[in-house]
């Protein structure tokens, strides 16, 4: 039997909460950086102490909510097609609803990162502080933005600086152009068989990565589980047992977490954190007890509907907050340890901040852009 509309809104939550998730994840980063496992395999093993233990594993992993995001789309883009049983879509209309949903949020978040970038600057002008010669293009890195109003940063990755999120945009982008291109291979062959083959592929751009950043075949296996979830739920096919789905959340989760520090396992951590979302995606779908109701907290699904807001502005803020602090540090000679726990403000200001966006930037488009059931089929994702 597939699943009600009503079933579904738990994806909200787990948006919700792979959202914040990513926002402790970047502001626990400028306390511990040394302990970052996301660019690179930690070779000096675990932390060492409990305080830094204990985050370390609550949230040293957040980047992982990007995973987590890329599979949530992969099922949201891809559950209109399952629910109709056409693996057809018509292009003008996946386009535009691509575009209203992504774009307007994302251009003005671009304005936002300058901004933001520009205030520091602008508050030491102000006070008549002497800060040498000023380029303002250079300041708010005019190029950066103009690179990242058209989703090129993987030819130029140093313009990825602008807000440290943009990378997962360009992803999303290319998943979405090659979407009706994926669906027509799944008309010509199996579900398996187009699993198989972008497995590989990740695989192979895991061992050998290219020199062109952000190339979509290096993730795009994991946005497919998405596209598998929608099946699943939809057709309920034999395979999708609980044993099945027990053993991805537990082979992903335990494999993600070990391999940031194993050397030989490291190049398949997003691969193997996938498979564990796609598990546990599954299991709280399949669910109608405490599973469930675990992953519709509503508190945590609401956050889920301004979720693409709070992941694009929240770098901005935190940075700015911390730039802040340090200012505070360096002025008053405050102890260390108060004004960078003041940091912690950065968290509610981004939340309402993005609330904030979503009504300006997210939400007037989804209204004259999208129909009521495209918003529900859809719901909401777009990073």
């Amino acid at each position: 039997m597939a699943p009600t509309k009503s079933r579904l809104t738990f994806i909200d939550s787990l948006r919700g909460f792979a959202a914040l998730w990513v926002v402790c994840y970047h502001l626990w980063n400028r306390f511990y950086p040394a302990l970052s496992s996301q660019g690179h395999v930690l070779s000096a093993g675990p932390p060492s102490n409990l305080g830094s233990a204990l985050t370390f594993f609550t949230f040293g992993f957040g980047y992982s909510g990007v995973t987590l995001f890329f599979v949530l789309s992969g099922l949201c883009i891809h559950l209109p097609q399952a629910r109709r049983g056409n693996l057809w879509v018509p292009l003008s209309e996946f386009t535009s609803r691509r575009f209203w949903r992504l774009y307007p949020a994302y251009i003005a978040s671009i304005v936002f990162s300058v901004i933001a970038l520009a205030i520091p600057k602008i508050l030491l002008l102000a006070i008549g502080k002497n800060i040498g010669t000023f380029n303002w293009w250079a300041e708010v890195r005019g190029t950066d933005a103009i690179i990242s109003a058209v989703f090129l940063q993987q030819f130029w990755p140093k313009s990825l600086g602008l807000n440290g999120v943009y990378w997962t945009l360009v992803f999303e982008v290319q998943f979405y152009i090659v979407y009706p291109m994926l669906l027509w291979c799944l008309r010509k062959a199996s579900l398996v068989l187009v699993g198989i083959v972008l497995f590989l592929c990740e695989i192979y751009f895991a061992l050998f990565p290219t020199p062109v950043q952000c190339f979509f075949p290096a993730r795009y296996f994991e946005w497919f589980l998405g596209v598998i979830a929608a099946e699943a739920l939809i057709k309920n096919p034999k395979w999708a047992s609980s044993t099945v789905l027990n053993l991805c959340a537990m082979i992903g989760g335990v494999g993600g977490v070990f391999s940031v520090f194993e050397p030989h396992l490291y190049p398949f951590r997003d691969l193997l954190f996938a498979v564990g979302y796609f598990g546990l995606l599954l299991l709280v779908a399949k669910s109608s007890g405490l599973l469930m109701r675990v992953f519709n907290w509503p508190v945590m699904a609401g956050l889920g509907v301004f979720s693409y807001s709070l992941y694009l502005i929240h770098v901005p803020i935190i940075d700015l907050v911390w730039v802040a602090n340090d200012r505070l540090l360096a002025t008053r000679g405050s102890n260390q340890q108060l004004v960078h726990l003041l940091s912690f403000v950065s968290i509610p200001i981004s939340i309402l901040v993005a609330y904030a966006f979503y009504w300006l930037f997210e939400r007037p488009f989804l209204r004259t852009k999208q129909t009521n059931h495209d918003r529900v089929s859809d719901l909401k994702i777009g990073s």
